[in-house]
C-alpha cells in the first residue's frame, strides 16, 4: 500500500519537472497518476471485496442448510416408509369397509369417526417425530 501523501506526491512531481532526464520524469509522472487513480478506487475495491466475502459466507451457510434439509427430508421419508411397512397389507389385510360400517353402526359409531381418529393419530405421531429434530 502506498503511504505517500498527496503533498509528497506533488513534491515528487515538481522535482521530476526540474530533472534533466525527461524520460525518467515522464515515467515517474505516469506512476504518480497511477497511484492517485488506484488510491481513489481502493475504497471501492475494498467494499466490493467485503461484499464478495459476505456473499461467500452466505452461500456456504445456505448450502449447509440445504444439505441439512435434504438429509432431514430423506430421514423423514425413511421413517414414514418404515412405519408404512409395519402396517403392510400382508400383516393387516384390507378390511371389508361395508362390514366394518355395519359393525360400527351396531355399536353407535361411524366409519368416519374411526377414520378421523386414525388420521389424527398418524398426524400427531408425524408432528412429534418432526418436532424432535
Amino acid at each position: 500500500m502506498i503511504t505517500a501523501t498527496d503533498a509528497e506526491l506533488d513534491d515528487l512531481y515538481e522535482r521530476t519537472k526540474l530533472d534533466h532526464e525527461i524520460i525518467v520524469g515522464s515515467e515517474i509522472r505516469i506512476l504518480i497518476a497511477e497511484i492517485r487513480y488506484h488510491r481513489r478506487h481502493e475504497a471501492e475495491l475494498q467494499e466490493q471485496l467485503r461484499i464478495a466475502q459476505r456473499l461467500e459466507r452466505i452461500d456456504t451457510s445456505l448450502a449447509k442448510r440445504l444439505g441439512d434439509h435434504i438429509a432431514r427430508d430423506s430421514e423423514l421419508k425413511g421413517w414414514l416408509q418404515n412405519w408404512l411397512n409395519a402396517y403392510s397389507t400382508t400383516i393387516f389385510p384390507e378390511p371389508d369397509l361395508k362390514k366394518a360400517t355395519e359393525v360400527l353402526k351396531a355399536n353407535d359409531m361411524t366409519i368416519d369417526s374411526l377414520s378421523a381418529e386414525m388420521g389424527r393419530h398418524i398426524l400427531t405421531r408425524v408432528i412429534e417425530h418432526i418436532s424432535r429434530e
